[in-house]
């Protein structure tokens, strides 16, 4: 029944049909589906730390805001979330508090999201 209720309306948000969960789970994903895959049980298991690391990565246009939107949506301000990615447009879809800019290791800035547009410009 929860699949029905909950599962299969997650999956077609991300796009997925019910055959994606049929496939063995170390071989034939792309690296957009196990984003989708990662997006999929964070929504369902709404852990209270949650690590992304690259989630934006092998995802084209449609499946990014998909799994943007699901972010945002899964932010219950209860949780708290570490997103490590090259690419700072996933940043403006998600609820953000603190932004930290490493380099080679170390942090080299710390502020709000307004910090992402100064390392834009450079």
């Amino acid at each position: 029944m929860q699949f029905k209720t909950k599962i299969l309306p997650l999956m077609e948000s991300l796009q997925l049909d019910k055959e994606f969960l049929r496939r063995d789970l170390n071989v034939g994903f792309s690296g957009g589906e196990r984003r989708k895959l990662e997006i999929l049980q964070l929504k369902l298991l709404q852990p209270k730390y949650i690590f992304l690391d690259e989630i934006d990565s092998g995802l084209d246009v449609d499946a990014f805001k998909a799994v943007a939107n699901l972010i945002a949506e899964a932010n219950t301000g209860e949780n708290t979330f570490i997103i490590i990615t090259h690419i700072f447009t996933i940043l403006e879809y998600v609820p953000i508090n603190t932004v930290y800019v490493m380099q080679q290791g170390n942090i080299i800035k710390q502020g709000t999201k307004e910090i992402i547009e100064t390392i834009k410009e450079k």
